[in-house]
């Protein structure tokens, strides 16, 4: 468990510095934009496939219990 505590500690980590770098990035013209919510699209299809494709190997719902409170915008 402590592991997997680490390993999501450095994960948050890097994506704080990768959204850090977005926003720097899209300050830089339109161009940059669509260039960075395109990487940003891939990733999270990435992300999301992975996870589905792990729990469907698995039979072990990985999302099962995690809540998404509503997002404020």
């Amino acid at each position: 468990m402590k592991e997997l505590e680490q390993q999501l500690r450095e994960i948050i980590r890097n994506l704080k510095s990768a959204i850090d770098a977005s926003v720097d990035l899209r300050k830089q013209g339109s161009e940059a934009k669509g260039q960075v919510s395109q990487l940003w699209q891939e990733f999270l299809a990435q992300f999301m496939s992975y996870i589905r494709e792990k729990s469907i190997a698995s039979g072990e719902n990985l999302l099962a219990g995690v809540a998404f409170p509503k997002w404020k915008r």
